[in-house]
This record gives C-alpha cells, sequence and structure tokens, in this order.
C-alpha cells in the first residue's frame, strides 16, 4: 500500500530516450513468470528480442485487475499499459529502485539489458 510509481528514462535499441512514470516495467524473454502468471506477447526465447511491458501510472486497484488479466493471459490493451519489442533496453529510474532478475532482486541506478543471440547453447 506504500508502492509509488517511479519516473524512468528508457531508451530502446538506441533510440531517443523518452520519460515515463511507470507502475512496473517488464522485460521479457519468457510469457510465464510467477506461478502461473503470463503475457499474451509474441517473444520466444530465440527471436533476437525482448518483449517490454510497460505498467503505466495505475492506483492499486488498477494494479490489481491488471495482475488479474495476467492470470487471464491478457496484457497487451489493457489500460494504462503499452507494449514495445526491443533488442536493447536501457533504463535510469530517477531514484534507486529494484531490479528483479529471474529471482535475483538488486537496487539499480541505470540499467542496460541486451540480447546476445546463440551465446549460449541449451540441450544440443
Amino acid at each position: 500500500f506504500r508502492f509509488r510509481p517511479i519516473g524512468l528514462h528508457l531508451r530502446l535499441d538506441g533510440g531517443e530516450p523518452c520519460h515515463a512514470t511507470v507502475s512496473s516495467l517488464a522485460v521479457l524473454k519468457k510469457v510465464h513468470f510467477a506461478g502461473g502468471m503470463r503475457y499474451d506477447t509474441p517473444v520466444t526465447p530465440d527471436d533476437g528480442t525482448f518483449d517490454v511491458a510497460l505498467w503505466g501510472r495505475m492506483r492499486q486497484g488498477r494494479i490489481l485487475l491488471t495482475m488479474a488479466g495476467l492470470y487471464a493471459g491478457r496484457f497487451r490493451g489493457r489500460p494504462r499499459t503499452a507494449y514495445r519489442r526491443a533488442a536493447r533496453v536501457e533504463l535510469e529510474p530517477e531514484r534507486p529502485a529494484s531490479l528483479e532478475l529471474d529471482g535475483e532482486v538488486t537496487r539499480v541506478v541505470r540499467a542496460e539489458l541486451v540480447v546476445l543471440p546463440r551465446r549460449l547453447r541449451i540441450c544440443g
């Protein structure tokens, strides 16, 4: 209940930076997460891009509705959400923020996420 949306500067694929106030920002290589939630974006593990799901400024009730939508696999087109694709995501929050990567949480003042195609060989 004490959560406050955070402003951040976001740049996708080296394009023009934009400023957004977000409740959450998800950078995906898989659509499933957190025990049953899933995005309805077309990302695949081998497509060379991330799906970037932005949750705009939301009150707690809208956050809960968006989360409920994720349990049904519906995100795109929901109020105060946006979706893009990018191979490089740079972000700089206005204040230190938590960044969760595959279950590990760290505080960051800046982050750059990059897809490195064919760098990890799995099963063959």
